[in-house]
């Protein structure tokens, strides 16, 4: 046996999933808002500032790795329903290599605990 008995039997690796896909959903959608916004430091009382801040912003570095470490489908969700980060090519050809990269773990390490037996029929 193997497969979802193994997940089911590791709550944690559950809780873990639920987690990192949360947390790259909030990622993505604080900087989606940030996006939208103009702000500026110091305040515009204190000094005339018209450029945003990069430090408001959520680095792609950060998304991708949120994505990287398991919660690519909350990005995903996120971009898909924020509309965020959906022109820039870049950044979705990152995001698909990293879809790709962990299907490939997923289906090796289902393959390798014998579940892949029970869903080809041996």
């Amino acid at each position: 046996m193997g497969g979802l008995i193994t997940v089911v039997a590791a709550p944690w690796l559950l809780s873990y999933c639920i987690a990192v896909n949360v947390v790259s959903w909030m990622l993505c959608s604080y900087d989606k808002f940030i996006a939208g916004k103009d702000y500026t430091w110091p305040p515009a009382l204190w000094k005339k500032a018209t450029r945003r801040q990069p430090w408001w912003r959520v680095p792609e570095l950060v998304l991708l790795g949120s994505a990287l470490m398991g919660g690519s489908l909350g990005l995903w969700l996120g971009m898909m329903w924020m509309r965020h980060k959906t022109k820039k090519l870049s950044f979705k050809a990152w995001f698909v290599g990293i879809v790709i990269l962990q299907l490939l773990i997923a289906g090796g390490w289902f393959y390798s605990t014998g579940a892949g037996d029970l869903a080809v029929g041996g």
